[in-house]
């Protein structure tokens, strides 16, 4: 079984100058896109965070909070980068920081298919969702110059912790190490 390439909410909020910007996007964006030209992946799934129509709990904060964010329709978009590849690999649509819930349920069947984690925000939606598979017992690849942070320190913070699961949860690597190994 080939790896599952995850491509955790790569939307416009998130590019250099919106709301949400994350420094590093441009590269991880390239860095994706070579992912998903090498043809290496059984499957691919977008995924992408929008406000739920309705919230419960501190998710009603959230969303009253962030709603003039939430209710621009350009911001929750894929980046115009990665938006052709959606066209042949489903976006999944979530309104929780881990992208778990929606993933489908043939990725936790036997043989566990690796995933190769890509996206933002390291911090927040990447962590919680690598958190989330590590207990169904997939084996994780976290791609660190293919997943953006909304500061470099919140990357590195990131990175630490998932490295804490290593080797028997989770693997660090970088887009060209990962390419270059051996399936």
């Amino acid at each position: 079984m080939k790896d599952v390439l995850l491509v955790i909410d790569m939307q416009n909020v998130y590019k250099a100058g919106q709301p949400w910007g994350c420094p590093n996007i441009d590269p991880i964006i390239a860095n994706i896109q070579k992912l998903l030209t090498a043809k290496r992946f059984d499957s691919v799934y977008f995924t992408r965070h929008l406000p739920a129509s309705t919230p419960t709990g501190t998710w009603k904060q959230y969303n009253k909070h962030y709603d003039q964010i939430n209710s621009a329709p350009h911001l929750s978009q894929i980046v115009p980068e990665l938006a052709p590849y959606t066209r042949q690999h489903p976006v999944l649509e979530k309104s929780t920081y881990s992208a778990f819930p929606v993933l489908p349920p043939q990725l936790f069947d036997e043989p566990l298919p690796r995933l190769i984690i890509t996206g933002v925000i390291a911090q927040c939606c990447v962590l919680s969702t690598v958190m989330n598979l590590i207990d169904k017992g997939n084996k994780i690849i976290y791609l660190n110059d293919a997943v953006a942070g909304q500061h470099a320190n919140f990357e590195k913070m990131t990175k630490s912790i998932i490295n804490t699961f290593s080797p028997l949860h989770t693997q660090i690597m970088t887009t060209q190490q990962y390419l270059h190994s051996q399936t």
